[in-house]
């Protein structure tokens, strides 16, 4: 029997969409932090969200396109955004990396449109992802 396993992603996918979109946030960071593993950044992940300055985050890692290292793709929910570069500062301290490491950081505009980028690679082989 042959089985498409593209429909089965593309489902995984979609379903991903929606339920991002449905969250509603509105910022959106790239961390491009030296990162021995998919894995490294999830206890800091984990302390960003305790810290009770957003109301709900989600993050993706992907491989680079060079295939050394990996990038994060963070979504959040802030309670008040008034300062993007001072909110910057606040997300490399809570992270604990160079301001640097943090070559993106906006609120989002097309809701729709970057949830479709952050999740071209969500199929079920998924590096790595969470919500919080």
């Amino acid at each position: 029997m042959i089985i498409n396993t593209n429909i089965n992603k593309s489902k995984v996918r979609q379903s991903w969409r929606r339920e991002l979109v449905k969250q509603n946030f509105n910022m959106v960071a790239t961390i491009q932090a030296p990162m021995g593993n998919q894995y490294s950044f999830e206890k800091r992940m984990e302390n960003l969200a305790m810290l009770g300055r957003m109301e709900k985050m989600f993050y993706s890692v992907e491989k680079n396109q060079n295939s050394k290292g990996y990038h994060i793709h963070l979504m959040m929910k802030i309670h008040e955004v008034s300062n993007v570069l001072v909110y910057k500062d606040t997300l490399a301290w809570a992270l604990d990396v160079k301001r640097s490491y943090i070559p993106y950081l906006s609120e989002i505009g097309n809701l729709k449109g970057l949830t479709n980028y952050i999740t071209k690679y969500m199929k079920s082989d998924q590096i790595h992802y969470n919500f919080y």
